[in-house]
């Protein structure tokens, strides 16, 4: 349930054609694993610090103001 709330977030981040692309990538199947190993794991709730999703090699747009910059997405509580 959760991984599926992650997807979903992801795809409303970088927008559907993006996330359908993306999807395909070792970059997604990369920062699923490190969600499902290191950031949910850690999650406590509201308040926690903030987590950075990284998506090697993708080729996802900035958008600093969703907070994305670099491949990476900002993941806040």
């Amino acid at each position: 349930m959760i991984n599926k709330r992650f997807e979903n977030w992801v795809k409303d981040m970088v927008g559907e054609r993006v996330y359908l692309d993306l999807k395909e990538t070792d970059a997604y199947r990369r920062a699923m694993k490190d969600f499902d190993e290191n950031i949910k794991p850690s999650f406590q709730g509201t308040g926690d610090e903030t987590a950075y999703v990284n998506f090697p090699m993708a080729k996802i747009k900035d958008n600093p103001s969703k907070g994305i910059t670099g491949n990476t997405l900002t993941l806040t509580t």
